[in-house]
């Protein structure tokens, strides 16, 4: 190969890198780690209705602190609907 072919494929190269760190950060918030001994509790922000007053804990669907909570290990979350509170 001589250099011209070289230089004529770095746009590609550059446009894989930048495609794969932000298929790295994606992956990042979506797959969340909780530790051996931690628990880990999820917040709904978006998409959801409100809890009704007096409501503490969010059921499926409700927008708040919901009363699911993570055991140890690999989870996956709704990003960016929901994120993990430690």
């Amino acid at each position: 190969m001589d250099s011209n072919n070289l230089i004529s494929l770095l746009p590609y190269f550059f446009v894989g890198l930048v495609l794969f760190i932000v298929l790295l950060v994606i992956l990042s918030r979506i797959m969340v780690n909780v530790g051996a001994r931690e628990i880990a509790i999820k917040e709904r922000r978006y998409l959801g209705a409100k809890m009704p007053p007096g409501r503490v804990v969010a059921t499926e669907g409700e927008v708040g602190i919901q009363a699911d909570v993570l055991k140890p290990g690999l989870h996956l979350i709704k990003y960016p609907f929901e994120r993990v509170v430690r």
